[in-house]
């Protein structure tokens, strides 16, 4: 801005104390920061580009939309101390409006559904506020319009040098030659729009969360008289560049939160994804000529190459899948015609006579897609069709009478002129007896099998391919209708079961509501492999959080074991058989020599709760001493031991007075620090406590506080411990549900990395990797003991099939390296998590080793004050959205526990350190905004 600039805002709307170049593609934009505190923006536009008939439009719209919608501010336009709003300084013009406060949708680091929805809103109040506006000079042309996109285009296609370029603009300039027309005789409402509700010109707040509140719309220079889904198409446009690859998940929202101001007609909506596809074409034809004429401009470069990637985008969605999904939205049927109403008028033959056919692809089932279109949001896995297998050679008549519309290599594809609508038959598999444009007759022949293998689609258009989203079912299924009914299939497909939410009503029916679920709404899984969950989207997760399946999901030789000993022989362990042998000389060989005797259950509750059984037994007493801020099971008297907030938040008032708790070994959160003494202090005061209550028998314990994520005792601790309870006569008991089994890498077992020997180990979740595997481990002397009183029986535990599987687990974690594996992929993890908890306030500690650790997340103020539940929540939610399962436990809710299967590699911990490392640097952003 120029002194004589200045010198012209202070004759006549007062000289400002600070004034901040916002920038601006063509005109210069101000913030003016003036000494009485109140704030106005400056625009300063070339001379030769003014219209003051146009500027008194957009005065007299800003005004409009300002009385319609007093809660949406507008920049008004200030008239200075003489009622002049423009006024002239050489060749340029300077005009003042209001500041609107507000942060640009465009800051925010990621857009959730929320915010999309808070866009289509703010681009339906502008559409409502403006349809009854009217005005003698707002202008019917700007080439941002996109009904203007084959006028623009035709203008610049041939200034464009780069061929790839040039070939995709005339690919959406010959896709635009029909619908544009069809468009315009359509008759589609017209009025004056903003037309460019993009994330630049959409102000509001933001919450921590990421949630935006629009409060504001600037930047009215592109106002025109129109389509009024202009609008709309202008804000999708602005959505699918933060959504490239899947644009109609980033549409569907804005669509949403536009009806709920402004409806739509059936007419605009089904002509809405042509003017989202000619705003894409205009914006990215024109940017790519613009960064052509200035190449040193990295802003124009770097807009060119997000127009042209969204023009790619928007070009790359069926018209017929948008238009459906776009209906939808509006609250409008998927398609004009139900087809598959129409085809079950119409009574079809069956495809083939009597042969026997055997489906291998149900509709609607999900398929197999690659890794890398696995992890993205929404994979294509779900079947658009039926595929079968049949009798090579077997013949194919026409269902009805029929146009034979094209004859690809292996394939067929049929029109069916029915009453209502024509549909397509296409089948794959077959050599076609008939040729393009042939009329074939109901029952004639038509084509025959070639090799057994056959796929059968019916399409509402030819446009249409094989596969689909989930996420777009209800489009899809208008669009492609189940084929069901020319096979003369009347049982279900396989592999299609109840949708998301009827899973979710039918689990709330009948499922005690204290058996909770993950996640606010959770993803159905449906099937996991290795380290690997997936949904009923075919969405692939990694799973961080599963230490159960200890080998890895679905792992083979664990299938091959169970059906093995199935086919053989299931009983009871009173039977003699030679499986318990073995699976306890496995066990036996992986334990200390003394921990020689082995008793087989089914959980890890059970598991705790013989132990406890085993140590009363053998020392005649009942008091036990546990640790504050453990857990060790839901039976009666493992329960008893718990003090975990979480899962018994009134431990203290129900402790039972056979129970003394001793402080935790907490090296950041305990009361002592890192020194092992005053712990031991603790845990001395609470054996004494048991001693003078009728006597000590047990002391129970994580050797590394798996339910508080991993923490890792002070060195010296558990021998001391176990010293001190030796000492008054009881024996200690190491719960190794969680963290044992390889999972910390140096060592099998947890308690053999604090070089100690309990009396009593308790094991299950890892032993059966999922299946109901646990047993207690005790010196013989212990065993006997019990035995002297009483015998001991769990019904299926021990059964021939939990012990082949157990045995399978064994062999599994030798063969494959798992034990080394978690101890080299643990390394990496806890060198990275250190270097992001120096990048990250929130990360207060990282506890734990091997492939059992924990992320303790704080405020970020420089205290140790846990990050609160919500907060954590919404943490775990945005990673599951980057395909990473994590869940927090801890005695405050706030610790992420990182125990994933055995099986992980190096770039899935990349792969997790990356999503944690985004996630935190968002929410870092969003509270820099929402200040």
């Amino acid at each position: 801005m120029t002194d004589q600039m200045i010198d012209l805002l202070s004759q006549h709307w007062g000289r400002p104390e600070r004034r901040t170049d916002l920038g601006s593609t063509q005109d210069r934009v101000y913030r003016l920061d003036y000494p009485d505190g109140s704030v106005t923006a400056l625009k300063v536009s070339a001379a030769d580009r003014t219209d003051e008939a146009v500027i008194a439009a957009e005065a007299a719209a800003l005004d409009h939309v300002h009385a319609a919608l007093p809660d949406l501010a507008v920049p008004l336009l200030l008239p200075d101390q003489d009622g002049q709003i423009l006024h002239h300084h050489g060749d340029t013009v300077a005009r003042m409006t209001s500041w609107i406060e507000g942060q640009p949708l465009l800051r925010a680091p990621h857009w959730n559904r929320a915010s999309l929805c808070a866009l289509g809103a703010a681009a339906g109040q502008l559409a409502w506020a403006l349809g009854d506006f009217t005005h003698p000079d707002v202008r019917n042309h700007v080439e941002w319009d996109p009904r203007q996109a084959n006028s623009v285009m035709d203008g610049l296609l041939h200034t464009i040098s780069d061929k790839s370029a040039r070939h995709l603009f005339g690919t959406a300039r010959g896709r635009l030659d029909t619908l544009l027309p069809a468009a315009e005789a359509a008759g589609l409402p017209e009025q004056a729009v903003h037309l460019d509700l993009t994330n630049r010109n959409v102000l509001g707040r933001f919450t921590v969360d990421g949630t935006f509140t629009a409060t504001g719309v600037v930047d009215f220079g592109d106002l025109v008289r129109t389509w009024r889904i202009s609008e709309l198409a202008a804000a999708v446009h602005a959505a699918v560049g933060r959504g490239l690859a899947d644009p109609l998940a980033v549409a569907r929202p804005v669509v949403e939160g536009f009806v709920t101001h402004c409806a739509l007609t059936e007419v605009e909506a089904d002509h809405l994804w042509t003017a989202i596809l000619g705003r894409a074409a205009v914006c990215a034809v024109v940017e790519t000529a613009e960064a052509q004429n200035l190449p040193d401009r990295d802003y124009v470069r770097d807009l060119s190459a997000l127009d042209t990637a969204v023009l790619q985008a928007v070009l790359a969605v069926p018209q017929p899948l948008a238009r459906s999904v776009l209906r939808e939205s509006c609250g409008l049927p998927p398609w004009p015609v139900d087809i598959a109403v129409e085809l079950r008028r119409a009574h079809p033959l069956p495809l083939t006579g009597p042969e026997k056919l055997t489906i291998t692809t149900g509709w609607q089932e999900l398929v197999a897609v690659p890794d890398t279109e696995a992890d993205t949001d929404t994979p294509m896995a779900m079947s658009l069709g039926v595929r079968f297998t049949t009798s090579p050679a077997t013949a194919l008549i026409a269902p009805l009478d029929a146009t034979v519309e094209a004859v690809p290599a292996h394939a067929l594809t049929l029109r069916l002129d029915l009453a209502g609508a024509s549909v397509f038959i296409h089948l794959d598999g077959v050599a076609a007896a008939a040729r393009p444009g042939d009329r074939l007759r109901r029952g004639q022949p038509i084509a025959h099998v070639t090799d057994g293998h056959v796929g059968v689609y019916v399409r509402a258009t030819t446009e249409l391919g094989d596969r689909g989203r989930v996420s777009d079912k209800v489009a899809w299924t208008a669009l492609c209708p189940d084929p069901g009914i020319l096979l003369d299939i009347t049982q279900p497909a396989p592999g299609r079961g109840p949708g998301l939410d009827t899973e979710l009503d039918r689990r709330h029916r009948h499922v005690a509501a204290a058996q909770k679920l993950y996640y606010r709404r959770p993803p159905q899984m449906v099937r996991g492999s290795g380290q690997y969950l997936y949904d009923h989207t075919g969405r692939r997760y990694l799973d961080m959080v599963n230490n159960v399946a200890v080998v890895g999901h679905s792992h083979p030789r664990i299938t091959s074991a169970a059906s093995d000993q199935l086919a053989l022989l299931s009983t009871n362990s009173r039977f003699l058989y030679s499986a318990i042998a073995d699976y306890a000389e496995r066990i036996a060989g992986t334990l200390p020599p003394a921990l020689d005797r082995i008793f087989f259950v089914n959980s890890g509750s059970e598991a705790m709760e013989l132990a406890l059984q085993l140590a009363r037994r053998y020392t005649a007493r009942r008091n036990v001493v546990a640790l504050q801020g453990a857990y060790h099971g839901w039976t009666s008297e493992a329960f008893e031991l718990c003090t975990m907030p979480g899962d018994r938040p009134d431990w203290q008032a129900e402790l039972a007075a056979r129970v003394q708790v001793a402080d935790c070994p907490d090296p950041y959160r305990g009361r002592h620090g890192g020194r092992p003494e005053p712990y031991l202090r603790s845990l001395t005061m609470a054996c004494d406590r048991a001693a003078d209550a009728g006597g000590l028998a047990a002391f129970v314990h994580e050797p590394i506080m798996g339910s508080l994520g991993g923490v890792l005792p002070p060195p010296g601790y558990v021998p001391g411990a176990y010293d001190i309870v030796r000492g008054r006569g009881g024996v200690c008991i190491a719960d190794e549900v969680q963290v044992g089994y390889a999972r910390t890498g140096k060592t099998f077992w947890a308690f053999q990395s604090q070089d100690a020997v309990p009396d009593i180990v308790a094991t299950a979740k890892a032993a059966g990797n999922g299946h109901p595997v646990g047993f207690v481990a005790c010196r013989h002397e212990i065993a006997e003991a019990f035995a002297a009183g009483s015998s001991f029986f769990s019904t299926p535990a021990g059964n021939p099939v939990s012990c082949r599987i157990g045995s399978a687990v064994l062999d599994i974690i030798a063969d494959e390296g798992l034990q080394r594996n978690a101890a080299e992929i643990g390394a990496h993890l806890s060198t990275q998590l250190a270097i992001l908890a120096g990048r990250h306030a929130e990360i207060g500690a990282v506890y734990g080793c091997g492939l059992y650790q924990g992320i303790d997340l704080v405020v970020g103020d420089g205290t140790s004050t846990p990050l609160p539940d919500a907060d954590v929540a919404a943490i775990c939610e945005r990673l599951l959205q980057l395909g990473c399962v994590v869940q927090p436990t801890g005695l405050h809710g706030n610790v992420l526990k990182v125990k994933p299967p055995l099986c992980v590699g190096v770039s899935d911990a990349d792969r997790f350190l990356s999503a944690l490392d985004q996630v935190l640097r968002e929410r870092r952003e969003f509270r820099e905004l929402s200040q």
